[in-house]
């Protein structure tokens, strides 16, 4: 992994409450780096709006709940769908499609990160 800026230390932290941690970041901007910091492989926490499509009797994931079913540009992600705005029928293919906002975990740092694959549209795919 490559090494993560000062600045981005509290997003890439395990340690961070957005992580599951405890620490609420660092206070101002010190020159050092945090003492207590540790690297999460996982990244830190992407919000996008989306469209998950799933098949017709499926269990949709529970809301703010971390699942690990989905598929973001060919990678397997953990992620939650933190709101639903609608939900509509796939005729055609008889699928539901969620329209919703969802935080997944990307990381920059990592060595097998392509830079051009996370921005723009992500592509989900339901991998149960």
């Amino acid at each position: 992994m490559k090494p993560i800026p000062n600045v981005l230390e509290c997003h890439y932290c395990e340690r961070n409450r957005t992580h599951g941690g405890s620490c609420f970041g660092k206070q101002g901007m010190p020159e050092k780096g945090c003492l207590g910091f540790k690297a999460d492989e996982r990244g830190c926490i992407r919000n996008k709006d989306a469209r998950l499509i799933f098949p017709l009797y499926s269990e949709l994931p529970k809301l703010n709940v971390w699942n690990n079913d989905f598929l973001v540009n060919g990678k397997d992600y953990e992620m939650r769908i933190t709101k639903i705005y609608g939900i509509e029928w796939g005729a055609r293919k008889g699928n539901l499609i969620v329209r919703c906002t969802i935080d997944y975990f990307v990381n920059d740092f990592a060595d097998d990160y392509m830079p051009g694959k996370d921005k723009g549209e992500v592509k989900l795919r339901v991998i149960k």
